[in-house]
């Protein structure tokens, strides 16, 4: 896995593509419903929470990921969850992975999808 700040194989667009049978609207769609749920799945990522929480949290956002082929948001939130108690200090740096990670992965969905998150 490249680093997920420079979206290298942040989307495995095949996959994708093969996933939703290489329908555009669907991929649009199906787009545009996870990058609208997961900021609030992210929004409830609370560093100082409880380690259950934090880790259905991961567990929510990677199930999503994993599905469309968004690969170091997946990755990322599979380590989030698998980390026990990690403490809040490394759960907020976590985090900000997790952020960035999103942010490189939505900035290819919008190269790939002219004006996807225009609305």
């Amino acid at each position: 896995m490249g680093d997920p700040g420079e979206g290298g194989d942040a989307f495995d667009f095949a996959f994708f593509d093969q996933y939703t049978s290489g329908d555009e609207a669907l991929q649009r769609e199906v787009l545009q419903l996870f990058f609208g749920q997961v900021v609030g799945l992210v929004a409830d990522l609370d560093p100082e929470g409880s380690d259950q929480d934090w880790r259905a949290g991961a567990h929510a956002i990677k199930g999503g990921a994993r599905g469309l082929g968004l690969n170091a948001v997946g990755d990322l939130c599979q380590h989030m969850e698998n980390t026990k108690d990690p403490g809040a200090a490394l759960r907020r740096a976590a985090l900000a992975d997790l952020e960035t990670a999103l942010k490189a992965v939505r900035e290819s969905v919008a190269d790939h999808y002219e004006g996807i998150f225009d609305t």
